[in-house]
């Protein structure tokens, strides 16, 4: 048997869902495959979760600058991980008891907070097994390197060349991409999608990501997008997002236009499928499964640090397009709409992009890395 434990946080949805993508792919690989997905928040403690999710909320509504200042700057990486030590001491305690009852072959992170925790308890002897570290935004901050953990699973070349500049020897870094669902990567065409969906089968539809932290999407850009030539639907995904949802409900209705708004859904690969056109903040996992698909995209509204990251990297390789504000986004969407060579050079580079078989990439050095274990555990037997 093989057993994994893999470490994700619900701070942010994507982390969780690349998470859960790495052990379907596992499970699908290795039928001894025994694994324990962990919520790293709820290992932190609610008060402590409470003070790091407000905290991160607050700074990146209120001070997006000094959230910038903090990702990107490497000379304070040391003392805010020394601070950080100090403020999830308790926390370390958790991970190891999760570490020592389940008896992992390999830890898998896909957020950097665990991943520093296990990487500390790894370089410190507190915990035996090896650590894979998965990125699941473009760019790299300085926080994730750390001589604990023993491979990474980066997006993109970009992503590597910044682990090795932050110390990371390039042996222990694998360009995978981002893990998805296997579904993103053979998705329905859009005329299934449409049909189980109930949708309309003609016209042109934009999908419309919400922003689960109540950031991003406002009721202005839906506005905007419904009152746009050539768009005849617009599906507003809020997920945790309630009042985006009642805001957008609340809009008045715009004529000979098809409204749809939703929180979460399960099946999101069918709603991508049935739309023309995505416009999201560039959140990770949202870019890597749209991207998958081969999605023409608009982004709007990036968190500072990890989403303009995601952005820059997406807009340098042609795969999306970043509009400013609500006006600038009709503009796009018009010019996009209604030059069907210029909506399908948009979809061919954002299919560029994405990397098929991330999921299955990162799941096999999952596999190596725990067998290698067993076979050392063995031999010293």
């Amino acid at each position: 048997m093989t057993r994994v434990i893999t470490f994700s946080t619900n701070i942010s949805a994507g982390h969780q869902r690349a998470a859960e993508a790495v052990a379907r792919a596992m499970m699908a690989g290795c039928s001894d495959a025994e694994i324990v997905e962990r919520d790293s928040m709820s290992l932190i403690g609610p008060s402590r979760r409470r003070i790091l999710t407000d905290a991160y909320l607050s700074i990146i509504r209120y001070k997006p600058s000094f959230w910038n200042y903090l990702y990107h700057n490497k000379e304070i990486s040391s003392g805010i991980n020394r601070l950080g030590k100090v403020f999830l001491a308790r926390a370390f305690e958790a991970f190891e008891a999760e570490i020592e009852l389940h008896e992992p072959d390999v830890v898998i992170c896909t957020q950097a907070i665990p991943a520093r925790i296990i990487a500390d308890l790894r370089a410190s002897g507190r915990c035996k097994p090896p650590v894979l570290a998965v990125a699941t935004d473009y760019g790299i901050h300085p926080y994730w390197a750390h001589e604990g953990i023993d491979r990474y699973a980066v997006p993109c070349e970009m992503a590597a060349e910044e682990l090795i500049r932050d110390g990371i020897p390039s042996d222990r870094i694998h360009v995978t991409g981002i893990p998805v669902d296997a579904i993103f990567e053979q998705p329905p065409t859009r005329q299934i999608a449409r049909h189980t969906l109930g949708l309309p089968m003609e016209g042109r539809f934009v999908l419309v990501m919400g922003g689960g932290n109540g950031l991003g999407v406002t009721a202005d850009h839906v506005a905007s997008i419904e009152r746009t030539p050539g768009v005849d639907a617009v599906i507003v995904i809020a997920g945790r997002n309630a009042a985006l949802q009642r805001a957008v409900q609340k809009l008045p209705p715009c004529e000979n236009k098809l409204r749809l708004v939703l929180s979460t859904v399960t099946d999101i690969e069918r709603y991508y499928a049935a739309s023309d056109v995505l416009v999201s903040k560039p959140g990770g996992l949202t870019m890597s499964e749209a991207t998958a698909m081969g999605m023409p995209l608009v982004m709007i509204s990036p968190l500072p640090g990890q989403e303009v990251r995601n952005a820059q990297f997406l807009s340098r390789a042609g795969a999306a397009l970043q509009a400013m504000n609500p006006s600038e986004l009709s503009h796009i969407l018009s010019e996009l709409l209604s030059d069907g060579a210029k909506l399908s050079a948009l979809a061919s580079a954002s299919r560029r992009v994405g990397r098929s078989g991330a999921s299955r990439q990162i799941a096999s050095i999952a596999l190596e890395m725990a067998r290698g274990r067993s076979q050392l555990a063995q031999a010293i037997s």
